[in-house]
């Protein structure tokens, strides 16, 4: 398990992101492909481009085994047959992201659940449907999409259970999850969390938090109510091998540069 960074918005342009990374001792990092030079103007990263900017981490000793595809909507998640051009995106993306050498996809999943009980188990079903069409994608490239549920908001998708139920339909192990201790916030046990996508774990958060989703204050990790050391370390007992990212590190500290300190914090756990 190798603790990282994400390369979000500037610091995704290469030497911004090179320059971060080095600042924060990550050893790896996700970069947001979308943002990478020249993504932009094409709705698709050039492949070339993106070669070339994660060649320029490794340059640097920092492996990028990860990458955030950016956002899709909605209606594209509920399987919408509209959508098809932008799943044809969504299908280059990948494909973009997998010959940069990608294995892990950090993907937020954010349709909103409908009032109705009735329409809520079709938005599910639809939601099933699609991921199970991503799933003969990922399957021939050999990428892991790591769906990141609401924990902060009660839609569709709130914390990890409605994504357990579509493992339990969806026969594709490529289509699995971002653990994220946020899930605590939803309710989640995040032991049994761990337990029950054992092999579809294709991502990971580290962040803490105390409260519930209805109200909450986000705090440094192993300050809050998540327990954080013992969530680290069976992590990495299980065998996860995968990317481990801090993120909503609470207040910032004067004089300290937060993310580099929950980087710091995060390697001694996986190594204690």
């Amino acid at each position: 398990m190798k603790v990282g960074i994400h390369a979000f918005d500037a610091n995704s342009h290469t030497a911004a992101g090179v320059e971060r990374a080095r600042a924060a001792h990550a050893e790896a990092v996700c970069l947001t492909v979308d943002h990478v030079e020249g993504a932009a103007e094409r709705g698709v990263p050039d492949a070339e481009a993106l070669k070339a900017a994660v060649g320029r981490y490794e340059e640097a000793g920092i492996p990028v085994p990860a990458g955030y595809a950016g956002r899709w909507t909605n209606e594209l998640m509920l399987d919408d047959p509209a959508h098809t051009e932008e799943f044809e995106r969504l299908r280059k993306t990948l494909t973009v992201m997998a010959g940069a050498g990608m294995r892990g996809v950090l993907f937020y999943t954010t349709p909103a659940r409908p009032a109705d009980a009735a329409a809520e188990e079709q938005a599910f079903g639809r939601f099933v449907s699609f991921c199970n069409k991503l799933g003969t994608i990922t399957d021939d490239l050999g990428i892991g999409i790591a769906c990141h549920p609401w924990v902060s908001r009660p839609e569709l998708l709130h914390g990890f259970r409605r994504l357990h139920q579509m493992t339990q339909q969806v026969p594709h192990s490529t289509v699995g999850i971002t653990y994220c201790p946020g899930g605590a916030l939803a309710g989640d046990d995040m032991h049994q969390v761990r337990e029950q996508f054992r092999g579809r774990i294709h991502f990971a958060h580290l962040r803490d938090q105390i409260g519930d989703w209805r109200k909450f204050d986000e705090v440094f990790p192993g300050t809050g109510d998540v327990g954080i050391p013992e969530v680290v370390r069976k992590l990495r007992d299980s065998g996860y091998q995968g990317l481990l990212c801090p993120e909503h590190l609470g207040p910032g500290r004067p004089g300290h540069d937060v993310e580099a300190d929950a980087v710091a914090y995060a390697k001694q756990l996986r190594d204690s």
